[in-house]
């Protein structure tokens, strides 16, 4: 069976050894120093998922995370000059809520360190402006592609991460977030079809263990998020 891979526990422990001595097993940053160092970052193969209650600030937090490897500059409000970061990695952020240009002021507001209420009133304090029009075009230079999808399938996000896996080589993914969507109940009616009805957290598991399996079979990193009631 092609599925089978059994083998002696110790086959090849040596050279794995070395292989980390050589590469620890560390990925990309997230933009808490604090989550990097506990998780090892963003590591390929991987499935990290947040919870939180609703207004918890899942979105903008993953969206600064996803902001933090593909734009390669930011502005240091403590310091007050931009940085560069030398991260410019091809990343995905699908989201079900909110929209394009909810998501564009988000991140407008993390790379410029201006607070979002004033780009959203069009009112700058001194230098404000100035930091946003740099701040667009290395938003603009990023290789951070959006998605908007409200009414989705594990079908759906599994087609549009293969994707985007082939063609524009992206290999960090967010999805936010899982929660019951019509097609996605469709779905699982056509799925389990002679089975009784899933209640969510069933199908809650079921769509983060397809999720875990297209980590794998990509070689891919996924953030997912699911809201605590």
């Amino acid at each position: 069976d092609a599925q089978n891979k059994g083998q002696l526990l110790g086959e090849g422990l040596a050279s794995l050894k070395e292989k980390f001595k050589g590469a620890p097993e560390f990925g990309l940053p997230l933009q808490s120093q604090l989550l990097t160092t506990v998780t090892r970052g963003m590591r390929l193969k991987k499935l990290y998922v947040r919870s939180s209650a609703s207004g918890g600030g899942k979105s903008r937090t993953a969206l600064a995370d996803f902001c933090n490897i593909s734009v390669p500059w930011f502005y240091d409000i403590y310091e007050q000059n931009w940085k560069y970061t030398g991260l410019s990695e091809p990343a995905l952020f699908i989201s079900t809520e909110l929209e394009m240009d909810e998501l564009q002021t988000i991140a407008l507001a993390y790379v410029s360190g201006v607070t979002e209420d004033h780009i959203l009133d069009g009112r700058y304090e001194e230098g404000e402006e100035e930091r946003i029009n740099k701040a667009i075009e290395y938003i603009n230079a990023a290789p951070l592609f959006i998605e908007f999808l409200p009414n989705f399938s594990i079908m759906d996000i599994e087609n549009l991460i293969k994707k985007y896996r082939r063609s524009n080589g992206v290999r960090y993914i967010c999805f936010d977030y899982i929660h019951m969507s019509a097609k996605l109940i469709a779905e699982l009616g056509t799925m389990t079809k002679g089975m009784k009805q899933l209640r969510e957290d069933q199908v809650l598991f079921l769509f983060i263990d397809r999720l875990k399996n297209l980590c794998n079979t990509e070689d891919v990193f996924i953030l997912t998020m699911t809201q605590l009631n």
